[in-house]
């Protein structure tokens, strides 16, 4: 992407604002979401390359975020992420929120944590908020443009809810890269049920609300004989 600079700035100019991200990471690594302009855009292409030298660009697309896995092209499980979120209380920053919410889940699971970086104090500032803003008692502040677990997000567990098409789609991505285990990502628009595949991970880059159901399933795959 580095090298495709007026290729990349006339994608830019007809999809902003874009996604731009290394090819083959996982967790967040490298992502830098809301990309607007050439500056931005140079600064994104700068933050993937430190993670590898494939870059890809996205359009931005609205919906709701479902992770289908499958081992041996069938359904393991499914996750719905949700995106890094605090909660005011009327008397502390953003983030002293992210700095007091990470500090709690650090005994629990240290790969939940919101990151404090640059690409989150960008996402504050596309999502309209400032690092100093005093969200009042009560109120959700979202405060990622990404969904992953591994930058603070959420997982819930819907495995027994999959839309049939996104199963479909899944099935068919899977079966045609002949991956044993592949886990394919969708944003789903709630207002026109359009289905766009994002990503496809034929890795073990799970959370843990899922992980055992998977481990299970792979374990199965790899030694039928022990079911």
């Amino acid at each position: 992407a580095e090298n495709n600079t007026a290729a990349n700035l006339e994608f830019l100019r007809a999809h902003a604002p874009i996604v731009a991200k290394p090819c083959s990471q996982w967790g967040g690594r490298g992502v830098s979401m809301g990309v607007r302009n050439a500056a931005d855009l140079k600064a994104a292409v700068r933050h993937a390359r430190k993670y590898e030298s494939d870059i890809i660009m996205e359009e931005t697309v609205p919906g709701d975020d479902l992770r289908v896995i499958l081992v041996g092209n069938e359904l393991a499980a499914a996750i719905r992420r949700t995106p890094a979120h605090v909660t005011g209380d009327g008397a502390h920053t953003i983030r002293q929120l992210i700095l007091r919410q990470n500090a709690a889940r650090r005994k629990a699971d240290p790969s939940n944590l919101i990151p404090w970086d640059a690409e989150t104090r960008r996402n504050l500032a596309e999502l309209g908020h400032d690092a100093a803003s005093v969200p009042s008692a009560g109120q959700p502040v979202r405060v990622r443009l990404t969904n992953n677990y591994h930058t603070g997000g959420t997982v819930e567990v819907v495995t027994t809810s999959v839309p049939p098409q996104a199963l479909a789609m899944a099935k068919t991505i899977a079966g045609r890269l002949d991956l044993p285990l592949a886990g394919i990502d969708f944003l789903i628009d709630p207002a026109t049920g359009r289905i766009t595949v994002i990503e496809v991970s034929p890795d073990m880059a799970i959370s843990p609300p899922e992980g055992p159901a998977v481990a299970r399933s792979l374990l199965d795959l790899l030694f039928p004989g022990s079911r």
